[in-house]
């Protein structure tokens, strides 16, 4: 019988671990708030999905959360044996971890104990996740590449210390040189621990900082890892920089990759078109004139019971309708609310990438909508332009979109 090698695959293993445990007074484990990660859990969720988005299939991606050290050892384990050569393989990690001068990196599990200042790395294997094992753990599979990526450089209190025999023990992880078709992505630099929010009084997002980021820099097409590896470096920096110069966070990676890796799918990529050359004036114009022959077929619409403003049907609850696209709009943008007495908006708009803006606009309409419709969704260029007013009263014709008109 003949062995037919299994097709290569992308697949990855995503854990969070948010809630952490300590000995009480009395030998049993609580829940200790001095080490709990609330943003763990929705980093590690945030990452898979983001996975998901550019094309990794939902079967290769394993999502675990607040394991202890025999459910982490059983995750790495059950997953490595999943992969096949010539996969891809991508490893997420939120949560704790620390270091040490002789054993390396090891990511801590939810009941990970308190160490003894001279205790000897042997314990640290015992009850802690090796990165090290962890990566050999893959590496035995022979992938074709693997990329590790490691939010866990977070405050672990009485970590940061050294034993009579001089071995140093750090908050964080040490960054440590990759192996050999190997990507390390580390939230932060050596020894450093890395910020769970800008403001913990303001900061809306459910992600920590360099997730948040890192999520973004996923979804960026055909970018090769590295180069997304540098940018994420140099957002997050430049974010913890403009909050507090003197704490600024600056992750760091190495990287043995040979040949290329990027998020997006590989089929997607090669599926892609190829772009059509920059549309003249004359084509232009034929398309402006086909469009205008389409609308001057279509039946007018009905008309609108509600008083009209400047070519718009003001609609209660705040809402406008175009008379002459016939699209609703909301007067008000996201974050603010219209105030009917005063005849405006209220508050303070929220500020959002497109990526961010297409999400609150699906999360808009699954929580019920706005104004008794949940049809909701970000406009086109085309769209945009409709409702451009300039100071000299709103423009007839224009020659400046890319998009044919």
């Amino acid at each position: 019988m003949i062995a037919v090698p299994a097709q290569a695959a992308r697949k990855a293993l995503v854990i969070g671990n948010a809630v952490y445990f300590t000995l009480g007074a009395d030998g049993k484990p609580f829940a200790d708030p001095k080490t709990a990660l609330p943003r763990s859990i929705a980093d590690a969720e945030g990452v898979a999905a983001a996975l998901r988005e550019v094309g990794f299939a939902p079967q290769h991606i394993t999502t675990r959360t607040n394991l202890n050290a025999k459910a982490f050892s059983t995750a790495v384990e059950e997953f490595s044996k999943t992969l096949n050569p010539e996969d891809e393989v991508v490893f997420y990690f939120s949560g704790h971890g620390i270091s040490t001068d002789t054993g390396g990196n090891f990511l801590v599990p939810t009941d990970g104990p308190a160490l003894d200042l001279d205790a000897t790395d042997q314990l640290l294997y015992k009850d802690f996740q090796s990165l090290t094992l962890t990566l050999n753990a893959f590496k035995e599979r022979k992938p074709r590449l693997v990329v590790a990526i490691l939010d866990a450089c977070r405050s672990y209190p009485s970590r940061q210390l050294i034993s009579k025999a001089g071995i140093t023990r750090t908050d964080g992880l040490n960054t440590t040189q990759s192996a050999d078709g190997q990507l390390i992505m580390f939230a932060a630099s050596h020894g450093r621990a890395a910020w769970p929010y800008i403001n913990a009084k303001t900061d809306q997002s459910p992600y920590s900082v360099y997730t948040r980021v890192l999520i973004e820099e996923i979804k960026n097409p055909a970018e090769h890892v590295v180069t997304m590896a540098q940018r994420v470096s140099n957002r997050v920096g430049a974010l913890t920089a403009a909050a507090a110069a003197q704490r600024i966070q600056r992750p760091e990676f190495q990287s043995k990759i040979n040949g290329d890796f990027t998020f997006m799918q590989a089929a997607s990529k090669a599926a892609a078109p190829v772009p059509a050359p920059a549309p003249t004036d004359a084509s232009k114009d034929q398309e402006i004139a086909q469009l205008r022959a389409q609308l001057a077929q279509q039946k007018p619409p009905p008309p609108l019971q509600a008083p009209v403003l400047d070519g718009y049907a003001l609609l209660p609850g705040g809402m406008a309708q175009s008379t002459s696209t016939q699209l609703t709009w909301m007067r008000c943008s996201l974050g603010q609310s219209w105030d009917a007495a005063a005849n405006s908006c209220k508050g303070q708009a929220k500020p959002y990438t497109y990526d961010q803006a297409q999400q609150a606009a699906k999360d808009l309409n699954a929580q019920g909508g706005f104004g008794g419709r949940s049809d909701w969704r970000v406009p086109t260029v085309r769209e945009l332009h409709s409702i451009v007013v300039c100071s000299s009263g709103k423009t007839k014709d224009s020659r400046d979109l890319e998009d044919g008109g």
